[in-house]
């Protein structure tokens, strides 16, 4: 059985596997002997299951797994919270949405959108600033200046790294149900880490989080 997986949120994408290639799902079935009838009829339920997966462009975890994702933590590059509300991020999202479902891609954008965004005007700020695409020049450049981005303002360091943490600790809370909707702002992902974006309280341990998710 082959399903394509996706981290991303809505009905409709087209490509949501990390790789060209679905990922392949192996289980056992007796289709000969006593069990084959209970056996043809489940794997007619799963042949089904997965022409109905795939036809809506592939298992898409946020909205699939919907409450079950209470209490579990995930790393995101960009959520929706006040600390990571950087100028012009929420006009460049509005743009992409606008076009998110007839491009067939996440509807919402949150994961990777901000971020490729944000590595183009770091390469065109670079560019304009050293006047073309030496390779010295732009790393020397590049490791002096604060560039300004949809995903606020970044240094990097001398290894190339970022200068400050940025990358997002994020923790489930709070999810009812499975639509889309939910995700549009950060009261269902709550960052945990690191502490200059915390946006809420870390629950456990994880039993707890995922009762307290599930009461609401």
């Amino acid at each position: 059985m082959s399903v394509r997986v996706g981290w991303g949120q809505g009905p409709k994408r087209r490509d949501v596997s990390a790789t060209p290639e679905p990922i392949r799902i192996g289980y056992c079935l007796s289709l000969t002997g006593p069990v084959a009838d209970n056996s043809r009829s489940a794997r007619l339920a799963h042949d089904i299951w997965r022409e109905d997966v795939n036809g809506r462009g592939g298992l898409l975890v946020k909205t699939t797994l919907g409450p079950l994702l209470n209490g579990f933590v995930n790393y995101e590059y960009w959520v929706p919270v006040p600390k990571r509300m950087f100028p012009s991020v929420q006009e460049m999202l509005n743009t992409y949405q606008a076009r998110a479902n007839d491009s067939g891609v996440d509807l919402l954008g949150h994961y990777m959108a901000p971020l490729a965004y944000a590595q183009m005007q770091v390469v065109a700020q670079a560019v304009k600033a050293t006047g073309g695409f030496d390779d010295a020049s732009l790393s020397a450049y590049a490791r002096g200046a604060t560039f300004h981005t949809v995903m606020g303002d970044i240094r990097f360091g001398v290894n190339g790294e970022w200068s400050e943490p940025r990358v997002l600790q994020v923790q489930f809370q709070g999810i009812s149900g499975h639509d889309v909707g939910q995700f549009r702002n950060g009261s269902r992902q709550i960052v945990v880490s690191p502490p200059n974006f915390v946006s809420g309280g870390f629950r456990f341990p994880y039993a707890e989080a995922f009762s307290a998710g599930q009461t609401g």
